[in-house]
């Protein structure tokens, strides 16, 4: 999962991961689907109308690209309630 995705830094976040072969879910606003998908993105949730907690269940990687105020504590949000769910769904064991 990629925060940020159609900012300088997402760009090539969404490219990289696509190149490594992974299945790359991101946020961005609905005006950057176009773009996003040229790129690679398999799925694109628009941040500002869904909560992407309420649609991502189960990611291997967060990655937050974000500079906004706020940034580092929703990243630590993001890990946790990503951790959590994990350990809720398979116990721990991948």
């Amino acid at each position: 999962m990629i925060h940020g995705a159609a900012g300088g830094v997402g760009v090539f976040a969404v490219q990289l991961a696509r190149w490594a072969g992974a299945h790359v879910i991101v946020t961005a606003s609905a005006r950057n689907n176009d773009f996003l998908r040229e790129l690679g993105a398999n799925q694109i949730i628009d941040y500002t109308t869904t909560r992407f907690e309420e649609v991502v269940h189960e990611v291997d990687l967060v990655f937050e690209t974000s500079c906004a105020a706020g940034a580092p504590q929703r990243m630590k949000k993001d890990i946790l309630e990503v951790a959590t769910f994990q350990k809720k769904t398979t116990n721990g064991i991948r």
